[in-house]
């Protein structure tokens, strides 16, 4: 059993550091990008990126440094997933923001038949109870700052921001850093908790969505019998394209706003924004 005894049984050996990289902050109509996790006795960590279903957007691609070549040969989610698990196996999770990446990867884990039955700790809001305020050089008081690049600098880790595995390991290495700094009445505050799983609040797709699906399927499909290629490094699966051939404009389904969105981005993905941009899509 480790010095840091956290509470009913568990020490800091029981916990993984977890991370995900997404091209939105929407479980529902969002993709993951890559998947990064770390524990000390395996400092190679977990790392893997993941094919998404949906257009990265170009903010993403500056903060993580993940372009739509790097997923080209990316394994889907369903085949990245089951690694994960087995690399974290029944560990206490634990993230900066943790409920965001637990969003993500419950949604996912549902979707493959997995039960999500999970405990974590959530270094944000320990950082938030435990450094409200540090003195600056002038000697004021300084509300500190809870990113974890931030956070990282302070306690002197050393981590590529918004790349999943460092992420990872920061928040571990940032969960011990804090332990050892904070007071043994403040402790309590480091019990894993369960975390919830993502529960959708979709709304139905409006008339005009509908329509403007409708209308750009008929476009796809115009390209498609042109013969049309797709775009030479477009991440659209054979699965997807099936799928769209057969969407007939999605007119016969009870879609959500987030699925006729999801679809309109596989067309994109397919033949690229311009080609349905100057037919006025």
């Amino acid at each position: 059993m480790s010095e840091m005894d956290f509470s009913q049984g568990t020490a800091l050996e029981d916990f993984v550091g977890v991370d995900v990289e997404t091209t939105g902050l929407h479980p529902g109509r969002d993709s993951i990008l890559s998947i990064g996790a770390w524990k000390p006795e395996a400092p190679e960590g977990f790392y893997t990126l993941v094919r998404p279903c949906c257009l990265i957007p170009e903010e993403v691609r500056l903060l993580t440094g993940i372009c739509p070549r790097d997923v080209e040969a990316a394994p889907p989610l369903e085949e990245a997933l089951p690694k994960f698990l087995e690399y974290v196996g029944d560990r206490v999770w634990v993230g900066h923001h943790l409920p965001m990446d637990a969003a993500f990867l419950s949604k996912a884990m549902a979707e493959g038949g997995w039960a999500f039955e999970r405990r974590g700790v959530d270094t944000l809001p320990l950082a938030k109870a435990l450094l409200p305020s540090y003195r600056s050089e002038a000697g004021e008081m300084i509300p500190f700052p809870k990113t974890l690049e931030s956070l990282g600098g302070y306690f002197g880790i050393d981590f590529r921001p918004h790349h999943a595995l460092e992420d990872a390991r920061a928040a571990y290495q940032l969960l011990e850093a804090l332990w050892h700094m904070a007071p043994a009445g403040e402790r309590h505050r480091f019990s894993p908790r369960p975390l919830e799983i993502y529960t959708s609040k979709e709304r139905p797709a409006s008339v005009r969505q509908r329509q403007r699906l409708a209308d750009m399927w008929k476009l796809y499909m115009e390209l498609r019998r042109e013969g049309r290629p797709l775009e030479a490094r477009s991440p659209l699966s054979a699965e997807q394209a099936a799928f769209l051939d057969a969407l007939d404009g999605g007119v016969a389904l009870e879609l959500s706003q987030s699925q006729a969105d999801r679809y309109m981005d596989w067309m994109r993905l397919a033949y690229g924004v311009a080609a349905f941009s100057r037919r006025r899509v």
